[in-house]
């Protein structure tokens, strides 16, 4: 079906047809916290992987995604894996049976490969004041 990723899959992606429908004007109409995002120190980050699965029909996963992405981008942090997945929360031949989805999108984050939190279909306050707690929290 040419409107879904399952598996892995690049950012860069999501900004062709049909997926830049809906990613584009969400990206653009972002306005980041640069605030947050300053305080994230860059020794904050060394040892962080953020995995992100969403699902490419869900709406919250069209809002969120942008604006993670957004997020990443101007932190320059590029140790991220992104994965689709289907509607019933899958993605053969990813690591994804192991992570327990069972929202998207889910973002989860890793310290020295051990898991220390997730965003799970919405930040309770922004992505960026959400990282921020779980990342300078451990």
């Amino acid at each position: 079906m040419a409107d879904t990723i399952v598996g892995y899959f690049t950012f860069d992606q999501l900004q062709d047809y049909p997926y830049g429908d809906w990613f584009i004007p969400e990206y653009s109409a972002y306005e980041i916290d640069k605030t947050t995002l300053d305080s994230l120190k860059i020794n904050e980050l060394d040892n962080i992987k953020i995995i992100i699965v969403i699902g490419i029909w869900c709406h919250d996963s069209q809002r969120e995604t942008p604006r993670f992405v957004k997020i990443m981008e101007y932190l320059k942090f590029e140790n991220t894996i992104a994965i689709g997945v289907n509607r019933q929360k899958q993605a053969e031949g990813t690591e994804v049976p192991k992570l327990n989805i069972q929202y998207v999108p889910t973002i989860i984050i890793f310290k020295d490969n051990v898991e220390i939190g997730r965003i799970i279909e919405a930040p309770t306050e922004s992505i960026e004041k959400d990282l921020f707690k779980i990342i300078s929290l451990n």
